[in-house]
């Protein structure tokens, strides 16, 4: 009876950790880019997050207004 129960109890456990999502992605709004090491450097601020997230892009390329995190 107890091996029934535990596995009982392991399914429930499994079962509800497959119901999990990931967080949603969110979308970065441009504040300032700037030239570092050969980079650009494109600053965007996420709704929800307190700072800025860069995101490095290769010479030759231009920040988008917005970025999908």
């Amino acid at each position: 009876m107890k091996n029934l129960f535990k596995t009982a109890l392991a399914f429930f456990v499994l079962a509800g950790s497959a119901t999990f999502t990931p967080a949603q992605a969110a979308t970065g709004y441009l504040v300032s880019q700037e030239f570092s090491g050969g980079y650009l450097i494109c600053n965007y601020r996420v709704p929800g997050y307190s700072g800025l997230v860069s995101v490095k892009l290769q010479p030759g390329r231009t920040c988008p207004s917005t970025w999908n995190f």
